[in-house]
Parts: C-alpha cells; sequence; structure tokens
C-alpha cells in the first residue's frame, strides 16, 4: 500500500514536471510554447559595457573589467553583443578569455588615433561574439551631420552587422550604440542615425532575406514609461521601430524589473537621473505578415556582486528560431547572399 501510494505520488510529480517543461507562458500573453520550441531556442546577451578609453575616478575600471569576462561566461548566451568597449585592455581581456568558447570576426585589436593621443578601435566600441559561426561583419559608422559632442565624434559610434549561421540557416545580427544625451539636440541626432541604419538594414535585408536582431544601447527609452527621461520624440522613436520597423520586442509592459538603468540598484548609475530601459534585443522577421518569434527578456548582472557597468544587461531568449523557415540555406556557402553595402545611402 505505501509503496502504491509513492509510485503514484512520483508518477504525478513526474507528470507535472514534464508539463511544465513542455508549455512555457511569455510576458503576459496567452502564447504558449511547444517542448520542441522551448529547447529549441537562442539566447542573445547585450550590454554596454561603460569601458571608456580613459581612466576615472569612481569607474572602477580595473575591478570591472576583471569580472566582466567570468560573468559573460557565467550567462553563456549564444551571441554577446557589447557596446562602449573603448579601452584596449578590455578589448584584449574580453578575445583572449572568450576564446575558446566563443568566436568573433573583426580584427580588435585595429585602432586609430583621435584627438592625437587617444588610440581608439575601428568598430564604434561594438563588439559581437558567438558560438555559431559569424560568416561575414560589416561596420556602418554613423554620419556626423551638423554639430555633436566632442565625445561622440571620438567614438565614431556605428553598427555592427554580423551574418550567423545557425543549424543551417542564417540571421543578421545589428549590433549599436546611438547618440546618447536628453536634451533636443541628442535625440535629433538619435532619430537620424535610427533612420540612417534603418535604411541600411532595409537595404541588406531586402537583398539577403534573413532575419533581423537589433540589439544593443539604443538610448531610446520605452514608451510605456512616461516619468523618465523620454518624451514625445522619443517615443515616437520606438513605436516607429516597432510598427514601422516591424520589430518585435519581448517587453511590452516595463516593471522595476526591466529598467537597464537603475539608479535605485545600481551604484555606478550616475549619468541619468531617473530610471529607464534603454538597452533592447528586437526581432524582425524576413516575412513581415508571418508571425512574429516568441521572445522573453530579463535584466542581468543586477546583483551587487555582479554589477559589471553603469548599465545592466539584457538576456532576450528568441524560441523556436531553429524550427522556423529562414530564407537562404547554410548548407550552401556558394548560395549565400553577401551582405551589399548601399554605397548611396552611406553618401548621403
Amino acid at each position: 500500500m505505501q509503496l502504491h501510494f509513492l509510485y503514484s505520488f512520483f508518477i504525478c510529480g513526474l507528470w507535472l514536471y514534464t508539463s511544465n517543461l513542455s508549455t512555457l507562458s511569455l510576458d503576459s500573453n496567452t502564447e504558449v510554447l511547444s517542448q520542441k520550441e522551448a529547447a529549441e531556442s537562442l539566447s542573445i546577451l547585450t550590454l554596454n559595457t561603460w569601458a571608456l578609453p580613459v581612466k576615472l575616478s569612481g569607474h572602477d575600471q580595473v575591478k570591472r573589467f576583471e569580472m566582466l569576462p567570468d560573468e559573460l561566461l557565467r550567462i553563456d548566451a549564444d551571441i554577446v553583443c557589447l557596446q562602449e568597449c573603448f579601452a584596449q585592455d578590455l578589448r584584449k581581456s574580453l578575445c583572449r578569455s572568450l576564446d575558446n568558447r566563443y568566436e568573433t570576426l573583426s580584427d580588435h585589436k585595429c585602432y586609430r588615433r583621435s584627438m592625437l593621443l587617444l588610440l581608439m578601435d575601428c568598430y564604434g566600441g561594438l563588439m559581437t561574439f558567438s558560438k555559431y559561426p559569424i560568416v561575414e561583419e560589416l561596420f556602418f559608422k554613423f554620419p556626423l551631420v551638423g554639430k555633436s559632442r566632442i565625445v561622440e565624434r571620438i567614438g565614431s559610434k556605428g553598427f555592427l552587422v554580423s551574418t550567423i549561421a545557425i543549424d543551417g540557416k542564417y540571421i543578421h545580427v545589428v549590433n549599436t550604440h546611438l547618440y546618447a544625451g536628453t536634451d533636443q539636440k541628442a535625440k535629433s541626432h538619435r532619430e537620424r542615425q535610427l533612420h540612417y541604419m534603418n535604411q541600411v538594414i532595409d537595404s541588406i535585408q531586402g537583398a539577403t532575406g534573413y532575419d533581423i536582431v537589433l540589439t544593443g544601447d539604443l538610448n531610446i527609452n520605452h514608451s510605456a514609461i512616461n516619468d523618465s527621461y523620454d518624451n514625445t520624440a522619443e517615443a515616437n522613436m520606438y513605436h516607429k521601430l516597432i510598427r514601422d520597423g516591424h520589430y518585435n520586442d519581448a517587453v511590452s509592459k516595463v516593471s522595476e524589473s526591466d529598467y537597464t538603468m537603475n539608479i535605485s540598484l545600481n551604484p555606478y548609475a550616475h549619468g541619468v537621473t531617473k530610471n529607464c530601459k534603454i538597452d533592447y534585443c528586437l526581432m524582425k522577421k524576413a516575412d513581415i505578415t508571418a508571425s512574429p518569434y516568441l521572445m522573453s527578456s530579463e535584466v542581468v548582472f543586477d546583483r551587487p556582486d555582479h554589477i559589471v557597468s553603469d548599465h545592466f544587461g539584457l538576456l532576450s531568449i528568441v524560441y523556436g528560431i531553429h524550427t522556423q523557415e529562414v530564407f537562404g540555406s547554410a548548407s550552401d556557402s556558394e548560395g549565400r547572399e553577401s551582405m551589399p553595402y548601399p554605397v548611396d545611402i552611406a553618401n548621403e
């Protein structure tokens, strides 16, 4: 009798456990994942590393730079997109420490001289690491239009487009860092950068037919936050990405746990006056009429012993990407479309 009861209890517990594995609710949506979709997921981590090219008081660069490689390995995302990697010693440390688990394609030993003294990187502070093969990578620098702050000119920001082969299919991962600042001039610069980047991305996707992941520090506050440093212009930029750009965002309603700049929890977040969400992972299918991928996102590096920047990181999961049809097969490398460099757009 006792053995029969224990056996029944075990079977019921196993059934509950496996049923929880086979379905997963996302956010407040009613959409449910199959076990296969949940298993065939892609994890993408984005983080602004706050690695400036000069050492400043209170930035704890030595401590943070020592922590960062181990923290990235601890999260163990499939794709890692980093911004503001201007410090040479951090770039060297990351390439060395992540080499056994990730690959990167661009030459991050490349440098350029700025302001006669500073040795800056060649990719606007951007680094993309992937467990999957990166078959092509192009950096597009944002055009300088009008007057911009000296730090923005030194940084030479832009966006890094990586073509990644994932189990026989290709996707484009766009890693970017838009113009910083809360005044109207900064917002105008951001809007122009966003317009230029969208033109280039549309041109690339039109030529290749691959899905797009857009991730990084957009410096655009989520439209669901009304009491932060955003205004109508900021909300419109976000809506243009989601509505006109046909991107999907895992986060539709923002809670305290979604802030990537959090002055309450992050002692380094003194660049803003209020909490905000300005770091994103957005997904756009090549076929915009198809149902979007199911996604989830969570803030990482937000615990006191794991804070590595003035930003928290954002870890996003795209579910079922391996099972979805993506135009172009990675099994035939000769048939793959290379990314076009849109010369006419770049020279505008």
